[in-house]
């Protein structure tokens, strides 16, 4: 039975007249079932409970294997990059710009960037200003708890439901 169904046949019985006879339908109701589905409900709570915290603890998991992938793929990549690198300037030693076999190829492209060597020593036309706005809501939540009214923002109510896995 789903978790809503004990609820609703919980709330039956405890709604039904002192004699146990719900007065709309007609239905005589064993008040002693009431105890049996208040425990059942109570183990399918539980249940959903344990369930939720094994989805965290899984969730928890999956995102330190991926944070420790994360962390060897940029590794493997920054190696990459030097060894790339690395034999970018073997290949160009004596004059080559290309080096190539049956089974790979590797052409080397010359270019060019730009390398800031002092920033404020620049003229104003080569600087980029960016400005980025965002409410304070830390300070936006103190002033509401102190009773002040601001425009645009309100208190709202959150809940939250922990889970502790007693052992």
């Amino acid at each position: 039975m789903k978790l809503y169904e004990y609820n609703d046949i919980i709330d039956t019985l405890l709604n039904t007249e002192s004699d146990g006879v719900d007065e709309e339908t007609g239905v005589v109701f064993d008040l002693t079932v009431l105890d049996r589905l208040e425990m059942e409900r109570n183990e399918k709570i539980e249940n959903l409970l344990l369930y939720a915290a094994q989805l965290n603890a899984d969730a928890k998991n999956i995102s330190e294997y991926v944070a420790k992938l994360n962390a060897r793929a940029k590794s493997k990549k920054a190696k990459a990059e030097r060894l790339t690198e690395w034999l970018c300037g073997e290949i160009t030693r004596y004059g080559a710009k290309q080096f190539e076999t049956q089974r790979i190829k590797a052409t080397v492209r010359v270019g060019v960037k730009t390398n800031i060597l002092d920033e404020s020593k620049l003229p104003e036309q080569y600087i980029r200003v960016k400005t980025e706005t965002s409410a304070d809501k830390k300070a936006i939540l103190a002033a509401l708890k102190t009773g002040e009214v601001i425009d645009g923002a309100e208190l709202i109510e959150s809940r939250t439901l922990q889970i502790k896995e007693e052992l």
